[in-house]
Order: structure tokens, then C-alpha cells, then sequence
């Protein structure tokens, strides 16, 4: 088996048919956990070699995006200007939700 790196996450099934097509000027935003929009990893759809999807639950479908070599991912943290958002950036669940936005390591047959 040989590895590569991969972004799982969530979509709306509306971002799901857009991941077929190959737009280089188009990219996908993935959330880590179904219910918190404050985080999420961007990819390029030219970044991408595979897609594999799973059934839709609650308006989103679980996806893992196996990368290309060398693939750019963003890792976006989206908080207003605020004393709330500020408390809310050092939250411990945020830090791990944003761990779990970066891409990892995966086995790909």
C-alpha cells in the first residue's frame, strides 16, 4: 500500500457534485465537525486525486479528499473582531477541531 495525505470532513451535498469537476479556479471548504462552521480546510479542486464520500446525514456528507503531491490546504479559523470571538479563538474544543482540520497521513490502495 502506499500513502498519502488526505482532508476528512464535511460538505454539503451541493459541494459534493462540484468535486467532480477539475475548475482550477474553484476550491472546496471541508468542515471537520458537522455542526461548527468556524473552522475548516480549503483545497484546490486541481489538488485533489480522489474523492470518497459517504451517505448524507443532516444536510452534509462525510468526504475524505485523498491529495496530490505536494497539495496546498488551508486551515481557516472564521471568528468575528470581538471580546467573544477572541475568547472563543483560544477555546480548547476549537483547538481540537482545528487539529482535526489538517490534512493526515493516510494508506491508499
Amino acid at each position: 500500500m502506499k500513502e498519502a495525505m488526505a482532508v476528512t470532513g464535511y460538505v454539503s451535498p451541493e459541494e459534493l457534485r462540484v468535486l467532480g469537476s477539475k475548475d482550477a479556479q474553484r476550491s472546496v471548504d471541508v468542515r471537520p465537525e458537522r455542526d461548527i462552521a468556524e473552522v475548516y480546510s480549503r483545497v484546490s479542486l486541481n489538488d485533489i486525486a480522489e474523492v470518497r464520500s459517504g451517505a448524507e446525514t443532516k444536510g452534509s456528507v462525510l468526504v475524505q479528499l485523498i491529495l496530490k503531491p505536494k497539495a496546498k490546504v488551508e486551515t481557516i479559523t472564521s471568528l468575528t473582531s470581538t471580546v467573544t470571538g477572541l475568547r472563543r479563538f483560544h477555546d480548547p474544543v476549537l483547538d481540537r477541531v482545528r487539529a482535526l482540520a489538517a490534512p493526515k497521513m493516510i494508506f491508499v490502495g
